[in-house]
């Protein structure tokens, strides 16, 4: 602005008296226009800069009618996932601290199979890799687990499940097999609880029970699951057949004289002490038998299994969560059962509040995921009872329901939305993958900076943020595992 009002300013002082205007031949009209344009530079000489550049500064801006300026770029998200398809078909159900990942899927020259999936340094740059070609498009690194072949009983194996998998790279599950039942009726098809450790590089199989599944351990190899006892009693007593219902459990492991972990010796027969029945005598179940008032007698719990244990032995079960009783007030030899009322329901189990359910803890056992009504929800568990600590809502108002899977100790969720739409007679059903990073909700597929894998639904995350869960890759279905970046140090 001083540059033009100096401009102009030379402009009128050249237009003075001294102006040669003899050399510009012109008529008497021009030369009349001529002279009043010096009387007037003459007069506004020292105040027309000042006049224009306030015109300048004053004058309303018009800007000429277009398209309006593009609206900002979305902001980047706080957090981006890389994924990596580790295998097709199948189902993820746990991944712990070191990035193992366990499940069952349909492996080749196998079938249907429990699995694990231990990360090696595939390239040799000192990283770990989740996929290994095997020279036919699959991943080498998907490992069957095995089941007990010989239970002493006749058995013949059917399909192993992974259920979970702690620190150590100890293992849960079930392993189904047909065979005759006590009295020689049948055969039927059973579930036997197992656990799996590692011996060099071979996984080795250990029964924990005969008849059950063991669903969750923590770190310090603490097992807990159900176990049916339909198959221990007399079947030409009335009464036992009223007596079929799933017990919940948990196994506390002993170390023998060699300082060797064990979960599993059967000395004696449970319930009753009538010599070995393959149910290990370190059980202790989490219900009582008692008689309801009708022949026979019933296990009143609501919920036949229990899901998870925490380091402190907090049992996640029936709606609620166990918290033990280390100090045995009823001297009954039980810390995780108490019945002042003598009304054959566990004092100790404390349920979630109303209208929710919890799915997984947090691996240092202070919070839990799940849901409440229809929305997902985090559950603070260090409160007897549990209480809701964050709702964190649904992805749409339209969605029938959407579900937190599982929580980290940095409060990191994983989980998905759910909805159906009428087509006819039918449903089509849509699940979408979600994640949470401080309450706020995202679509997870929104989060990939890669394309390895469409369609993720995460559904377990540990300490470190690594996600895992099932996806599609080329129209048909897989597994993956996604890195977060920037990294979560545990």
């Amino acid at each position: 602005m001083k540059q033009v009002a100096v401009a102009f300013r030379i402009c009128a002082e050249d237009y003075d008296d001294n102006f040669p205007m003899s050399i510009y031949p012109m008529d008497s009209r021009k030369e009349t226009i001529l002279m009043n344009t010096r009387i007037f530079c003459r007069l506004c000489r020292g105040w027309l800069p000042v006049a224009i550049a306030a015109a300048f500064f004053l004058a309303p801006v018009t800007v000429s009618a277009g398209k309006p300026p593009p609206p900002p770029p979305p902001p980047l998200p706080e957090v981006t996932f890389t994924a990596v398809n580790i295998g097709s078909g199948g189902r993820v159900a746990a991944i712990n601290a070191t990035g193992t990942i366990i499940g069952t899927a349909n492996l080749p020259n196998v079938g249907s199979t429990a699995f694990v999936l231990e990360p090696e340094d595939v390239n040799g740059d000192g990283k770990p890799e989740w996929f290994k070609d095997d020279g036919k498009g699959g991943n080498a690194l998907l490992k069957p687990l095995p089941g007990i072949a010989d239970m002493g009983h006749g058995e013949t194996l059917g399909t192993t499940g992974a259920c979970d998998i702690n620190a150590s790279g100890q293992i849960v599950g079930w392993h189904s097999y047909t065979a005759l039942n006590d009295w020689n009726d049948g055969p039927w098809q059973y579930e036997a609880a197992i656990l799996w450790t590692k011996n060099g590089g071979t996984y080795t199989p250990t029964l924990l029970a005969r008849w059950g599944r063991a669903i969750g351990i923590n770190n310090a190899g603490n097992v807990v699951g159900y176990v049916n006892h339909a198959l221990l009693y007399d079947p030409t007593d009335p009464d036992d057949w009223e007596d079929v219902a799933n017990v919940p459990f948990i196994i506390v492991p002993e170390r023998d004289t060699a300082g060797i972990v064990c979960w599993f010796k059967d000395e004696h027969g449970a319930p009753n002490g009538d010599g070995p029945d393959g149910i290990t005598d370190l059980m202790v179940e989490l219900a009582v038998r008692v008689d309801l008032g009708y022949d026979g007698v019933s296990y009143p719990w609501p919920g036949s299994e229990a899901t998870h244990v925490t380091a402190d032995l907090r049992v996640f079960s029936g709606g609620g969560i166990v918290y033990p009783d280390f100090t045995d007030l009823d001297g009954d030899g039980n810390p995780w059962f108490a019945d002042a009322d003598s009304d054959g329901v566990n004092d100790l189990l404390k349920p979630f509040p109303a209208g929710s359910f919890a799915t997984t803890p947090s691996p240092n056992g202070q919070l839990a995921a799940g849901g409440i009504d229809t929305a997902a929800a985090l559950f603070d568990i260090t409160t007897s009872p549990p209480e809701l600590c964050t709702n964190l809502g649904k992805l749409s108002s339209d969605e029938v329901r959407t579900t937190a899977l599982g929580v980290n100790d940095a409060a990191w969720v994983v989980g998905e939305s759910y909805k159906h739409i009428k087509k006819g007679w039918s449903y089509s059903h849509y699940y979408t993958g979600l994640f949470w990073k401080g309450g706020k909700m995202s679509v997870f597929s929104t989060l990939l900076s890669n394309t390895a894998v469409s369609a993720p639904l995460p559904k377990v995350i540990n300490a470190s943020g690594i996600v895992a869960g099932t996806a599609t890759a080329g129209g048909s279905p897989t597994m993956f595992v996604a890195f977060p970046s920037p990294p979560l140090s545990p």
